[in-house]
């Protein structure tokens, strides 16, 4: 695993401590979520309304069947799960002190906090997380490409933390972070995940489902075969209505599918804290690699 090998290239200085807030971003950055996040809406309210299920219980599934199916393969960027173990493993010897979520979009349906704790199950990192900002929470401007300025001094302020603070921030776009700190630049992810996995994730879905369907005033409304194509017609349709392959789709849900080798990510997060956060230090061992250094260096901005 690229997180063990990472991990032992780290040793504690416990002469110089230093507490740092790490925040990430989250569309595009740790993931592709433009599918996820449609179908979504769906096991939020289209199930619940017409089969009796529980809200809850909708979203346990979904959850369960989206990390699964959806985040391991491909619908989490590769790296993913490392930088978040990563994260883990750095605020648990004190190095970190709060991880923080910063995202443009909106928390409708709670779709943000959903995504956040799917995200941790994914990675096993349950509970990471220390705060979660939204278009709906964070009273942040618009940038000029429709996404939301994040500003780190509005972060510092949420957390009443002084402005000696640390903190770095990852971004796929961090033309769009303004305040004092450190920001990590990786390309946008964009992939789509394969046909054959959504369709995996939407039968597992409905067979587990089935268990728990109640008629609505005695009326059978609950059609697995109704669903599947509804989930469908969200992932398989252009501008006009018209039904097409997902890898015709690229343009619809902006996405790509040359991205599975993108390990950018993990990376630059374990080369940041390497050299700004004071308790880590990186075994001379590991700086064999000046190419690589050289890379990693020029995405980061003070």
């Amino acid at each position: 695993m690229m997180f063990q090998a990472l991990k032992q290239e780290y040793k504690k200085d416990d002469n110089k401590i230093e507490k740092v807030i790490l925040i990430m971003d989250n569309d595009e950055c740790l993931g592709a979520w433009s599918i996820a996040s449609g179908m979504y809406n769906i096991f939020a309210k289209y199930i619940p309304t017409n089969t009796g299920i529980k809200v809850s219980t909708c979203k346990k599934v979904f959850k369960k069947c989206l990390v699964k199916h959806y985040l391991a393969n491909g619908g989490a960027r590769p790296g993913t799960k490392d930088t978040l173990r990563l994260a883990k493993y750095y605020k648990d010897n004190c190095s970190i002190d709060k991880v923080i979520m910063f995202t443009s979009a909106k928390n409708t349906n709670k779709w943000v906090i959903f995504l956040k704790e799917c995200l941790e199950m994914y990675a096993g990192v349950e509970g990471l997380y220390d705060l979660v900002l939204h278009k709906d929470n964070s009273e942040s401007k618009l940038s000029p490409d429709g996404s939301t300025m994040k500003c780190m001094n509005m972060v510092r302020k949420k957390l009443k933390y002084n402005k000696e603070s640390k903190i770095i921030m990852i971004d796929d776009k961090p033309q769009n972070i303004v305040g004092d700190g450190i920001r990590v630049s990786v390309s946008e992810y964009r992939h789509i995940v394969e046909e054959k996995y959504i369709s995996n994730m939407i039968d597992d879905i409905l067979e587990t489902l089935q268990m728990n369907y109640k008629p609505v005033n005695g009326v059978k409304t609950f059609s697995p075969i109704i669903l599947k194509n509804i989930v469908k017609n969200i992932i398989l349709v252009d501008s006009n209505g018209l039904k097409k392959d997902i890898k015709d789709n690229i343009q619809i849900h902006m996405c790509a599918l040359d991205q599975l080798d993108d390990t950018s990510l993990i990376t630059n997060c374990a080369m940041t804290f390497i050299n700004n956060i004071s308790p880590i230090k990186l075994n001379k061992s590991s700086t064999n690699n000046n190419q690589t250094s050289f890379k990693l260096k020029r995405s980061i901005s003070l």
